[in-house]
């Protein structure tokens, strides 16, 4: 069984920023997806502390911003930069040794980054959809949605 999401009405948030103008993205929402992504990061460092040992996974993860003018380049990644950040998130099967065939047993999946982003993308979606309500711009009347299946 694996997870997924879908989001809604992605499609009218976009028409109503396009409507709303570029400065209401470079005034409101610019700095509510610079939070939001800060936030995120901060979040999935203060889980991965919770398996610390070296720090290594905490201190690589790292928030990359687009720059630009436009409500359509909007964009703030969050990553990390961790060599064994994937095997911690997603674990590993059970390992043998070619030679011996002696068991080095298995990593469990630690499910840390993308439930968090899940989270605070809803959040950052509820937080615009709110924003753009707040302008009143006529035909939109949201929600985008987040929902996890």
């Amino acid at each position: 069984m694996s997870a997924s999401f879908t989001l809604d009405g992605i499609n009218d948030l976009r028409t109503a920023l396009l409507a709303a103008g570029p400065e209401f993205a470079d005034q409101r929402l610019r700095p509510l997806l610079r939070q939001h992504a800060h936030s995120l990061a901060g979040d999935v460092r203060q889980q991965y502390g919770r398996h610390n040992r070296t720090g290594n996974l905490a201190n690589h993860i790292v928030v990359d911003e687009q720059a630009g003018n436009s409500a359509t380049l909007l964009r703030s990644r969050v990553r990390s930069t961790a060599r064994h950040a994937y095997i911690f998130e997603y674990g590993t099967a059970v390992r043998r040794t070619n030679t011996t065939k002696a068991n080095r047993g298995v990593m469990p999946a630690a499910n840390v980054f993308v439930p968090s982003a899940i989270r605070w993308r809803a959040r950052l979606y509820e937080d615009a959809r709110q924003a753009l309500q707040r302008l009143r711009i006529r035909g939109f009347d949201g929600p985008p949605d987040v929902k996890v299946t």
